[in-house]
């Protein structure tokens, strides 16, 4: 059934069945994995390190050990055509407010093992576990930088860059803040 609204013609879907196919038709124009299944669990990063994975200063209590996301909206939110390599992880301290705040849960890319553009990613340096925001200034140069500036940034040379283990990089956030009421 179609209509016409001025210069513009209004297509309507004749069944349920043409509105499923239209929006498979989507899901495939997009790349994206038409999945049955109808959730998918993104569990928590291990790290078999003798550190806390923090985004500055402070202890991690994992609180959360994984979550559940719909499978069609997991894989529209990372981009991508599974959620293989994703973890989660929940952010501690206040070194990337206000971008990252304390207890936001973190979606990372463990397959992103080494720095490849700008952007925020979880790292391993000098035994220390941290988020930072990384920025190439030059081919010698790497910027290790705190979005709170009451942290100072960290300069990384050519020759110290083998020093920094990326764990992967940060996709995004959602942000979890409890209100405690008893």
């Amino acid at each position: 059934m179609a209509e016409r609204a001025g210069n513009l013609l209004v297509v309507y879907p004749q069944t349920q069945n043409d509105i499923v196919e239209q929006a498979e038709q989507w899901l495939r124009a997009q790349k994206l994995k038409v999945d049955a299944q109808p959730s998918v669990h993104v569990p928590r990063l291990d790290l078999v390190v003798d550190a806390n994975l923090s985004s500055g200063t402070g202890q991690m209590v994992p609180m959360v050990t994984g979550i559940d996301l719909d499978a069609q909206q997991a894989l529209m939110l990372f981009g991508r055509q599974s959620v293989e390599g994703i973890r989660l992880w929940v952010a501690q301290g206040d070194a990337m407010a206000p971008t990252i705040a304390p207890r936001d849960l973190l979606f990372i890319d463990t397959q992103t093992k080494s720095f490849s553009s700008d952007g925020i990613y979880a790292l391993v340096m000098h035994e220390t576990v941290a988020i930072k925001r990384i920025q190439r200034l030059d081919t010698q140069r790497l910027m290790l930088k705190s979005d709170n500036s009451a942290y100072e940034n960290v300069q990384v040379d050519h020759q110290n860059e083998a020093q920094i283990r990326v764990i992967g990089r940060v996709l995004c956030t959602l942000p979890l803040a409890f209100k405690v009421f008893a």
